[in-house]
């Protein structure tokens, strides 16, 4: 963050965000899933996965959320 010079703030629910942020949206976790190429139904999804995890340390996961709060700055 000093790097880019980003500076935190904590949302009204707690949350860390960032001042300079233009679009903060704020998700409850609902689930993460470990998937494999063949959960996908298009052979254009699987290579995608397939090219974007190519090693086995790459983790194939989808994580899903409700969105429960969003800001936008306006100035």
């Amino acid at each position: 963050m000093k790097e880019i010079a980003l500076t935190s703030v904590q949302t009204l629910s707690g949350n860390m965000s960032f001042k300079e942020a233009r679009l903060i949206i704020e998700c409850k976790l609902s689930a993460i899933i470990a998937t494999d190429a063949d959960d996908f139904c298009t052979q254009e999804a699987k290579d995608y996965i397939n090219e974007a995890c190519k090693k086995p340390s790459d983790h194939r996961k989808l994580v899903f959320g409700k969105i429960t709060h969003v800001w936008i700055k306006t100035d």
